[in-house]
């Protein structure tokens, strides 16, 4: 009967930095997010790696596996430390709020772990017509101080409404109706 003795090293370490020669080519560098870690290596893997024992607060142990190709230890298990997402709260959409002069956004909420995330949508305010974005760029006031509803596109979506009063060479004048503009 064949016996066969597995060599297992093991090295403890708390909070410890490893010199480049110390770890030269190691499989991963100290786990992120670990209180206390410590160091393997199987008996023929030329390369060593870190393993959590305990993770710093907010996190929690995962665990995963390295091939070695080791004829002893062909693989090895080892932890590490990941977010412990517990969700998100008071995540919701922003609706469409004031931007720069001209412009709207629009923020969409996701929950991302325990982060709540917006992405914003841009479009013209009222009074202002184009397309948006960025917020910045893309929207033009309606001609002669017309009106347009938010999100307008076009131009022809500019109004004067009925009642309204302008000044040319002519003298001045009432708009007896809606007046639309036209590209």
């Amino acid at each position: 009967m064949r016996k066969i003795f597995v060599l297992f090293v093991l090295i403890s370490c708390a909070n410890a930095a490893f010199a480049a020669e110390e770890c030269s080519n190691c499989l991963n560098a100290k786990p992120r997010n670990c209180a206390y870690y410590t160091v393997m290596a199987a008996p023929n893997y030329r390369d060593h790696f870190y393993t959590c024992q305990t993770c710093n607060s907010g996190y929690k142990i995962e665990s995963g596996y390295v091939v070695t190709g080791d004829d002893i230890m062909p693989t090895m298990a080892y932890n590490y430390c990941v977010e412990d997402c517990k969700g998100c709260t008071n995540c919701n959409n922003i609706g469409w709020t004031s931007a720069n002069t001209g412009y709207q956004v629009y923020k969409t909420a996701s929950c991302s772990c325990n982060k709540c995330v917006y992405v914003s949508t841009y479009r013209c305010a009222g009074n202002y017509f184009g397309s948006s974005t960025n917020g910045t760029s893309g929207c033009s006031p309606c001609p002669d101080g017309g009106l347009s509803s938010p999100g307008s596109t076009a131009k022809t979506a500019c109004y004067k409404p009925a009642g309204s009063t302008g000044v040319d060479s002519t003298g001045s004048y009432t708009y007896m109706g809606t007046c639309i503009w036209k590209n």
